[in-house]
């Protein structure tokens, strides 16, 4: 199946990173293949993305702390590829189905983010919960929760990261029609 997924964040938490008064807000593409069986009732999906568009919000320029040292933000864009994730959804027949996810990738920003040491080139992870709903055999809408990280993972001067609750919407489109429980 393919999505067209979009979505921003709602706030941070101080999990592994601390950069504070960020903002990321993204629009992509998933693609989830269902190629790793069942574990009992669980099914476990492969999903991937290609993210084109990232937006990250961050203070226009920091104290000699990396601190935020102005009120002004500034909008640097990036790019991101997510090749390992997973999908476990809780019904697969059902037509409510929620569902945990986990994935990984590289983002590339257009400069140094998060500090005047950050790095261009960063590491994503998520972490979160959802539920899909299918419209049809072929067609399904996505709501999701996720802890979305940022950070450049100690490559460069210096590693603020940024943890956020990040919120996102899917369209999704089944290549496959859907065998559901009668």
């Amino acid at each position: 199946e393919f999505a067209v997924i979009g979505g921003r964040s709602v706030g941070a938490l101080h999990i592994y990173g601390y950069a504070d008064e960020c903002q990321v807000g993204l629009a992509g593409l998933q693609y989830v293949r269902h190629s790793f069986g069942n574990i009992g009732p669980v099914r476990v999906d492969y999903m991937g993305e290609v993210i084109p568009v990232i937006a990250l919000r961050e203070p226009a320029a920091f104290d000699i702390y990396n601190n935020p040292a102005t009120k002004q933000q500034t909008t640097i864009y990036g790019a991101d590829i997510v090749p390992a994730g997973a999908r476990l959804f809780l019904f697969p027949r059902a037509r409510l189905n929620p569902y945990f996810v986990g994935a990984g990738g590289l983002a590339f920003f257009a400069s140094p983010i998060l500090s005047p040491g950050g790095t261009k080139l960063n590491f994503t992870a998520e972490f979160g919960t959802g539920a899909q709903y299918e419209v049809s055999n072929r067609l399904g809408l996505r709501l999701g929760y996720s802890v979305f990280h940022l950070s450049n993972g100690n490559t460069g001067r210096h590693n603020p990261a940024l943890d956020n609750n990040f919120v996102y919407a899917a369209v999704v489109y089944r290549m496959h029609t859907l065998k559901r429980k009668r």
